[in-house]
């Protein structure tokens, strides 16, 4: 018996149209999904289609991004015609004379049999306007866009709140409730809490969780998400074999090292969660750091700064200028310590956390990472600031794991730092908080929680220029991170000054936006 290969998706939606425009000559019904044509076709009602030639006002259906899709016809053009939603008059798209499977002929209330036909003349009527006056209704929702975004911007109260539904979302999946789950998605529009969970790098656990619910909300995220995670899937599998290749020359050279965060998950998982990562990152110890460079560069990485800058990096850097492979690939950032200098109190060299590292061997070889505690640890420091959720989302699964003892451990190197304590805490009790778990925090720390979620739902002209606050918070503590921060990326005195200058104005739009 011959096996033969499984049809592509292109190959299936293909077979797919040609069926479809074979019973459109019959009168075949299609059930209506989405939200697009609102108000005058929603989810529910039974599309009947036909084979013709398509007129201003018709309903036609095509295929877009994989997608059976019904829009209206706004205009002809040379190869086809232009369509757009009713709901969407804003997005219209260009679809060919051969990419039309058939017209709407008919609309039925619902799905049963004796189902009455709503498309009446009045109905008909309606659609031919929306079908021919489509300029005016793109222009008026573009109105309403620039005042609701005005409106937005200049009333704190009016904003949308993403940030706390991610919150939700990704606490009910570190503790495993779906049912929780679907009720965070609520009225956000689904376009905004896709881009948060992307800026946030937490596109794959929200997707995964999405997959049990076919919901309208649910749907509408899925599918603006599903292509980023095919993207970190690529990636992620084409990182391992980089990862494997670090091994293989770091353990030939006879240098001690550990895999850090996605370095250690592509060496060590099965690959079932592609979590993609832009750069391979490897602790070793400090005196160690040259073999390690001359190891890598004698296999074909270099630097692509020069000796000034490298020096430099290793000044300002708890780690060595990133060395980039001779073909494509990720770069590779050989660590001496977890945290920027100055950043912390907190010990986090490979002396201090040696007990920690553990042996994971493979088919590919063997090479040492860190074990729950410096791996929950590294994700707390890395998420400090909140920059990533997902650093926060890693931390609360490995708190899970660890022992009481562990955990008290941890609260207590936070509130004992001497630098960072308020933000290192902070990253601390939102893993807490996702994992469910009791953490006491202080009111500093608790402030400071409170103002980093609003932070995220602010405009983005805003929200990128509140060095100034967080220099604030971590004031008092007589360390030199606080000029640090409030001079981060080297500002000139303008940008400087509009960086104070910014810190009460943004304080105040993060307490006069509406609560959680």
């Amino acid at each position: 018996m011959r096996a033969s290969a499984l049809p592509s998706p292109a190959a299936r939606h293909e077979r797919a149209d040609t069926i479809l425009r074979l019973v459109a000559k019959d009168g075949a019904r299609l059930a209506m999904r989405g939200t697009s044509m609102l108000p005058m076709l929603r989810e529910g009602m039974v599309l009947r289609v036909a084979d013709g030639k398509p007129r201003i006002g018709d309903v036609v259906i095509f295929r877009q991004n994989d997608i059976l899709t019904a829009h209206r016809v706004i205009a002809r053009t040379l190869r086809g015609v232009r369509t757009a939603g009713d709901n969407q008059p804003l997005v219209v798209e260009d679809v060919a004379h051969d990419e039309i499977l058939a017209i709407v002929d008919a609309v039925y209330g619902s799905d049963l049999p004796d189902a009455p036909r709503i498309d009446t003349t009045f109905f008909r009527w309606r659609g031919q306007l929306y079908g021919r006056c489509h300029a005016a209704n793109a222009f008026a929702a573009r109105v309403r866009a620039l005042v609701s975004a005005g409106a937005q911007f200049a009333f704190p109260w009016q904003r949308p709140r993403a940030a706390p539904a991610l919150l939700d979302a990704l606490g009910s999946i570190v503790r495993n409730d779906p049912d929780a789950f679907l009720g965070t998605l609520g009225d956000i529009p689904a376009q905004r809490f896709a881009d948060l969970t992307v800026r946030h790098r937490c596109e794959t656990p929200i997707l995964n969780a999405l997959r049990a619910h076919d919901e309208a909300p649910a749907r509408a995220v899925r599918d603006l998400l599903a292509p980023v995670v095919r993207r970190d899937a690529v990636v992620s599998m084409l990182q391992r074999p980089h990862v494997v290749a670090l091994v293989k020359t770091l353990t030939s050279a006879d240098v001690p090292f550990a895999l850090l965060k996605g370095a250690a998950r592509a060496f060590s998982s099965d690959g079932s969660q592609a979590h993609a990562s832009c750069d391979i990152d490897v602790l070793v110890p400090p005196p160690a750091l040259e073999a390690t460079i001359a190891a890598l560069r004698r296999s074909g990485y270099s630097f692509r700064y020069n000796d000034a800058l490298q020096r430099h990096y290793l000044r300002t850097h708890h780690h060595a200028a990133p060395l980039f492979p001779p073909g494509p690939g990720p770069a590779i950032e050989v660590h001496t310590s977890l945290a920027l200098p100055g950043t912390l109190g907190l010990r986090t060299d490979w002396d201090a956390l040696a007990s920690h590292l553990v042996k994971v061997e493979s088919d590919d070889g063997a090479a040492y990472c860190f074990d729950r505690f410096a791996s929950a640890l590294h994700y707390a420091i890395h998420g400090i600031g909140f920059e990533r959720l997902r650093d926060i989302f890693f931390c609360a699964q490995l708190l899970l794991e660890l022992s009481d003892e562990q955990r008290a451990e941890l609260q207590h190197l936070a509130a004992s730092d001497a630098i960072d304590p308020v933000r290192f805490g902070a990253s601390l009790a939102l893993a807490a908080r996702f994992a469910g778990l009791p953490w006491a925090i202080d009111r500093r720390t608790r402030r400071y929680l409170d103002w980093a979620v609003r932070r995220e739902d602010m405009p983005t002209a805003l929200r990128t220029r509140t060095y100034g606050v967080e220099a604030w918070f971590v004031a008092g503590c007589g360390t030199s991170l606080r000029r640090d921060i409030a001079l981060l990326n080297e500002p000139s005195q303008t940008q400087l000054a509009g960086r104070i200058a910014l810190t009460p104005v943004a304080l105040a739009y993060a307490a006069a936006m509406r609560p959680h």
